[in-house]
């Protein structure tokens, strides 16, 4: 089942954000962008199921409809695309982009809390995952956890990524080596 959602600022009951899942992911704090968080953390949020329906083309064309209506309204929407995407808006960076973030980061010393807490957060999130939309070859990098929230099944993206299926709900995916990807 798919569904469309809105999410509203608790303390002026204003739309901050519209969005298209399944499952858990409306109330999901996981896989949001630095505005969404901002606002979220500011204000706190609640969430409004719009839609529900089995036809996924339904739920993103009514994702699209909303966010659009909000914007017409003059609503500021923590939205980074117009919606009707697969998958979140992340991108896959040039290698001049991912060089200058390394120049911009190199002999910046890091506290020994930093290095703990950096190793800790990526304990126990699976392995990343280049994720290409097939019908708008939009490409994308999430780990294993993120991509079973947004609703793909763990053992199909592993019958994808070892060639024994094509693709899965119109994805394909390919593991790329620990340190590689860069995630949102």
């Amino acid at each position: 089942m798919h569904y469309v959602y809105v999410h509203y600022r608790k303390d002026d009951n204003l739309p901050f954000y519209v969005g298209k899942g399944m499952k858990r992911r409306a109330w999901s704090r996981s896989s949001r962008n630095p505005f969404w968080k901002n606002t979220a953390n500011k204000h706190g949020y609640f969430v409004e199921i719009l839609l529900e329906t089995d036809e996924e083309s339904v739920a993103f064309l009514i994702e699209k409809l909303v966010i659009s209506s909000f914007k017409n309204q003059g609503f500021c929407l923590t939205n980074l695309s117009s919606g009707g995407e697969a998958g979140p808006v992340g991108c896959v960076q040039s290698e001049e982009t991912k060089n200058k973030r390394r120049l911009a980061l190199r002999g910046k010393p890091k506290s020994e809390q930093h290095k703990r807490n950096s190793g800790e957060a990526q304990k126990g999130k699976g392995e990343s995952y280049l994720c290409t939309d097939l019908k708008t070859k939009n490409q994308f990098y999430r780990k294993t956890f993120e991509l079973i929230e947004m609703g793909f099944d763990q053992a199909t993206i592993y019958k994808v990524v070892s060639g024994k299926r094509k693709s899965h709900k119109g994805f394909k995916f390919e593991r790329m080596p620990n340190g590689s990807a860069t995630n949102h």
